[in-house]
């Protein structure tokens, strides 16, 4: 049997040891949720650079893309979603690269139209025998 002394420290003992076990429960339980809450924040700004990535707007792209870049750099996504992130960041450059290939190709045939109506002008102004524009 436990002394008269013995028994209330020994119930104080275990008392302050489930505290403390409750307390390390809690702030575990706290970091958590925390954690959760900043990675689903996270998540949130990384779905709106994915949308904004396909605005309109050329600023609001550019935005979008640095947002992504910034979001990459953060503590919180794992490996995968930061390659899921590089990936993403693929897309609209490669959408970019097809509009300006687009564009590219209409001034290239505007030009070589421009070039062939001169020709035909140019040509319709020679007489057989002569050179255009000669004597």
């Amino acid at each position: 049997m436990l002394g008269p002394i013995a028994a209330p420290l020994l119930i104080a003992a275990a008392t302050l040891t489930a505290a403390g076990i409750a307390a390390r429960v809690a702030i575990r339980t706290l970091r958590q949720r925390d954690l959760a809450d900043r990675k689903a924040e996270w998540w949130r700004r990384t779905q709106w650079a994915f949308d904004t990535v396909h605005a309109d707007s050329a600023s609001r792209r550019e935005l979008a893309l640095d947002v992504l870049d910034v979001l990459a750099e953060s503590d919180l996504p794992t490996l995968e979603e930061v390659l899921l992130l590089e990936t993403a960041n693929r897309l609209p450059l490669r959408a970019a690269q097809g509009r300006l290939d687009a564009e590219l190709e209409v001034i290239d045939n505007g030009d070589s139209e421009g070039e062939a109506e001169a020709d035909e002008h140019h040509d319709a102004g020679a007489q057989p025998g002569k050179a255009a524009g000669g004597i």
